[in-house]
């Protein structure tokens, strides 16, 4: 996990970056920056992150959902254990919520452990990861959306978790650009 606020260049800096930076500046944006730059690297240049997002949509749709499947599996599990946080971005550990405290650890441990076993039975079933648009939502709520969802059909999960895996992307693109100016 990085120490310092990650954030986003200006597209022109993207556009103008090598394999290797334009990886690095999409780390914190997308979490399988590698996979995605495989498709976008090509599709330079941009006019903005939007359209940025707008032709990796376009792209992975085009690739088919194998493709859309192994970027949905790139992000980390709703309420991983703190032993992986090294493998998380510190965009995600934000979103989550695991950079804070919780306020009754007796009872986070049971929603964590629940979220855990919640997480095994999603993957276990649908064959890709529960994703859904955090964006700071407590554990609490995102449990009982996913025992929710669970129930549901994997055409429907599909159907879902595809437009909140951009969703995530988008609502990432201003808060990094604004870190990039601080």
């Amino acid at each position: 996990m990085a120490s310092e606020e990650p954030s986003l260049p200006p597209v022109q800096v993207l556009n103008a970056a090598d394999h290797a930076q334009f990886t690095d500046f999409l780390r914190p944006l997308i979490e399988a920056a590698p996979l995605v730059v495989d498709l976008l690297f090509p599709l330079r240049p941009f006019a903005s992150y939007e359209s940025l997002v707008d032709s990796l949509e376009a792209a992975l749709i085009a690739a088919g959902k194998e493709k859309l499947v192994e970027l949905i599996n790139a992000h980390p599990r709703i309420g991983e254990k703190k032993t992986v946080l090294s493998t998380l971005s510190l965009v995600s550990v934000k979103e989550q919520g695991l950079d804070r405290e919780p306020e009754d650890r007796a009872a986070m441990e049971l929603v964590d452990q629940e979220l855990a076993q919640l997480n095994r039975d999603y993957e276990a079933k649908f064959g890709f990861r529960f994703i859904v648009f955090v964006n700071g939502r407590p554990k609490p709520e995102i449990l009982q959306v996913m025992k929710q969802r669970i129930n549901r059909s994997a055409e429907e999960e599909y159907a879902t978790a595809v437009p909140d895996m951009f969703a995530i992307m988008r609502s990432r693109i201003n808060r990094l650009l604004q870190a990039y100016k601080a």
